[in-house]
């Protein structure tokens, strides 16, 4: 107040007469204290009314126990630095121990936390009291250290600081603090979400990986035996033409009637090892999408007629007996005819090689109309197949494991030309069939829009 007199913001009489004109409030006299310099003067009255009302004040109010936590740490801090796996500072009264049991409990469940307990006990075994409520109803700081950090991992560090501090009284919990928890909560809790459908989503990748694997791996298997299959196809009829030509050619003096043999034979492998080329090309030009089809009408029953008509000498040489059941005023397809009737003509191949050779052979051709689509089956009595054969016998690379002749009939690739050309019809193909028990081969194919024109019924029995 000195100070201020000299600028002229108070006036002089405040140090001669004092403060409101009261002689025991002038600033160097203050409360009648006299022969000190005006600066130890001010700083000893200033000491005097600070350390007073700090003093009076802390004797006067009752600590909390935030500060009594804090007077244990500042003053204990040698023995709280070997506080167990946690912050040092919890107070040596701790928590209630139902109450920190309850806490628990309610983020981590009744077994989990029984487990932890339990785990806590052994690890600690002069902490074994800690347990039982009834003998030591408050917690060990090393217990509540603990707790802290069981509580972390579900909650997050600074919530499950937060909590325990107020379990302990150490400090009151506010609604934002409580807010806090909940969105830390919520964060940690749609975090280990995210992680657990991670995980999921990982192990079917993993899953559909290795069936992925595992396909590969049949595929190629069978990409081994094809190739092994064709290349044997391929080199019987070779050898067979080369041993006849040198025959031929080593031998001019042979007879007509041989040499004319040798001639036909000579020729019926050139037509095999056409079709197997043709074959192996229409498969491709199917595979890459280059095959196109010459869509137009179709008569079921002519087509049925023009394939029994291609394979009766087949039939004839095994003496199968064939049954035919066309109904009359079938719709018409549209389609490719030359490439349905190569269909009609390989199941009804397929199913010639199936039949027995001793005379007891039957084939059954049966065309139905199904909704919007045109259902024509072949049926044999012959070996059959085994259902877990019935999906694999459409591949390209799949031969029929239970062949009965020591190697295998054809090259394997008649069925999957057809299930291709059945397909480009907007078809469907399958097969019913069980060991030893023939086989039914059946394809639906959608009908002409429209279409009901009377057809010829080639519906009997031939031998």
């Amino acid at each position: 107040m000195p100070t201020m007199v000299g600028p002229g913001l108070l006036p002089e009489s405040l140090l001669t007469e004092g403060l409101f004109g009261q002689s025991w409030l002038r600033p160097f006299a203050l409360f009648g204290l006299t022969d000190l310099d005006y600066l130890s003067h001010g700083l000893f009255w200033s000491w005097f009314f600070n350390v007073g009302l700090y003093v009076g004040v802390s004797l006067a109010g009752r600590p909390t126990a935030l500060e009594e936590r804090q007077a244990d740490v500042f003053v204990d801090v040698f023995r709280y630095r070997t506080v167990f796996e946690g912050p040092s500072g919890w107070p040596s009264s701790a928590a209630p121990l139902p109450d920190l049991r309850a806490l628990l409990t309610g983020f981590l469940g009744k077994k989990r936390t029984a487990q932890a307990l339990h785990a806590f006990s052994e690890r600690f075994p002069d902490a074994d009291n800690q347990l039982a409520d009834t003998i030591a109803p408050q917690a060990d700081p090393r217990l509540v250290a603990y707790a802290e950090k069981l509580l972390a991992g579900s909650i997050g560090p600074a919530s499950a600081r937060l909590l325990l501090s107020s379990a302990v009284g150490v400090e009151e919990i506010s609604f934002d603090n409580v807010v806090g928890i909940l969105k830390e909560s919520q964060q940690v809790m749609e975090a280990n979400r995210q992680l657990q459908k991670q995980s999921r989503q990982l192990q079917r990748l993993t899953d559909d990986l290795r069936d992925a694997y595992s396909q590969l791996q049949e595929l190629d298997m069978r990409k081994d035996e094809f190739l092994y299959t064709v290349t044997h196809e391929l080199r019987t009829p070779l050898t067979s033409i080369r041993a006849l030509s040198e025959i031929l050619s080593d031998n001019p003096e042979i007879e007509e009637e041989e040499r004319l043999r040798f001639l036909h034979t000579i020729t019926r492998e050139s037509e095999r090892l056409s079709r197997l080329i043709t074959l192996v090309l229409d498969l491709e030009k199917y595979e890459s999408g280059k095959a196109t089809l010459d869509y137009g009408p179709v008569d079921v029953a002519e087509i049925i007629n023009d394939a029994i008509e291609s394979v009766g000498q087949l039939m004839r040489d095994k003496h199968i007996r064939l049954d035919v059941v066309v109904p009359p005023n079938l719709p018409l397809l549209s389609g490719d005819r030359d490439r349905l009737m190569q269909v009609l003509v390989n199941l009804l191949s397929n199913a010639i090689k199936s039949c027995r050779a001793d005379g007891g052979g039957q084939i059954s051709v049966l065309t139905e109309v199904v909704g919007e689509a045109l259902r024509i089956s072949v049926l044999d009595n012959g070996k059959g197949i085994d259902p877990a054969y019935h999906e694999l016998i459409f591949d390209k690379f799949f031969q029929a494991k239970n062949q009965t002749t020591r190697k295998p009939e054809g090259s394997g690739l008649g069925l999957a030309i057809t299930k291709k050309i059945v397909e480009l019809h907007a078809g469907r193909i399958w097969v019913e069939s069980r060991p030893d028990q023939g086989a039914r081969f059946s394809i639906e194919l959608p009908v002409s829009a429209g279409s009901n024109a009377p057809q010829p019924t080639p519906t009997g029995t031939q031998t």
